[in-house]
């Protein structure tokens, strides 16, 4: 059964503060035929507030959330707008997938070792904060605030996710592309003028927890929702890119071979996209972009 295209829609900067209240970005984004990215950046150039992460998933559990109010719109600042959908993505060329797969065959596999040593610079500044943090909360004499800005040490999963984005950012830069982090949520590989963001997260579940006899929540249930760590790491490519069959997502499933898969992949892609468009520099259009950002009219358990 075939989908009717979505249409432009002019919105109100009022509407959309009131959609975005009601309905989570994610499937209200979908609705207009954008990313949740996309969506968040029209209602930031709109300055209209929308909700937080882990907003949705508070209010599930029955714990308390605010509601930001809208603000008198500075001077500039649009009234309405019209949302426009992503355009279909392109397929990508034969010529394309030639040229990723050739990279494939000659990057070979890319191995994540079972321990950390000499960590690239990124991964060296976080084990550096932490210490740092952890040393102050010793020396603080104060029994409150010591309790208060305990430090917790890296757990197993964080551990390992160090290893992994250890092995990737150095795989990467053997092959001339960077890894930098611009800011403390942001990870890119930079590759000239070209860039791709990345992120390399922990899964989590819902879960349903008791609460202890006696006691229950704002709407009467005996239980609340919680979200609990898997230990499943997933490898995302968090930037919009065009054409359609282009692996953005890899989870490890806890295994050394789906890790080693994940990361090797990410720097295939790369690699392989670079060469094809040296190859067709004007074929732009059958090359994914990757320094755009989110799709034009218009990436976060």
């Amino acid at each position: 059964m075939t989908q009717t295209a979505k249409q432009p829609q002019l919105i109100t900067r009022e509407e959309l503060y009131t959609q975005v209240w009601q309905t989570p970005m994610s499937r209200l984004a979908e609705s207009y035929g954008l990313s949740g990215n996309g969506l968040a950046k029209i209602c930031k150039r709109l300055d209209v507030p929308f909700p937080p992460r882990g907003y949705w998933a508070r209010k599930a559990a029955g714990q308390p959330v605010v509601q930001f109010r809208p603000q008198a719109p500075k001077e500039g600042t649009p009234l309405s707008v019209q949302i426009s959908p992503t355009p279909p993505a392109k397929p990508v060329s034969h010529a394309v997938k030639t040229k990723i797969e050739e990279t494939k065959d000659a990057a070979g596999k890319v191995s994540v070792p079972t321990r950390l040593s000499s960590p690239h610079p990124i991964i060296a500044s976080w084990i550096e904060e932490e210490e740092r943090r952890m040393d102050e909360a010793r020396k603080e004499r104060d029994p409150f605030l010591r309790k208060a800005f305990q430090v917790k040490p890296f757990s197993e999963t964080e551990r390992r996710r160090h290893r992994i984005l250890d092995t990737i950012f150095k795989a990467v830069a053997e092959r001339g592309i960077e890894a930098q982090q611009p800011d403390y949520r942001r990870l890119v590989l930079v590759d000239g003028n070209e860039k791709i963001e990345i992120q390399l997260r922990e899964r989590h579940r819902q879960e349903k927890v008791p609460l202890p006899p006696g006691e229950k929540t704002w709407n009467n249930k005996a239980w609340r929702q919680e979200l609990r760590p898997t230990g499943l790491l997933t490898f995302e490519i968090t930037n919009w890119l065009s054409g359609s069959g282009i692996k953005k997502s890899w989870t490890d499933g806890g295994d050394k071979e789906a890790r080693r898969h994940g990361a090797r992949d990410s720097v295939e892609h790369l690699r392989g996209r670079r060469r094809a468009r040296r190859t067709n520099p004007g074929t732009r259009g059958g090359a994914p972009a990757m320094g755009g950002g989110p799709a034009p009219g218009t990436r976060g358990s």
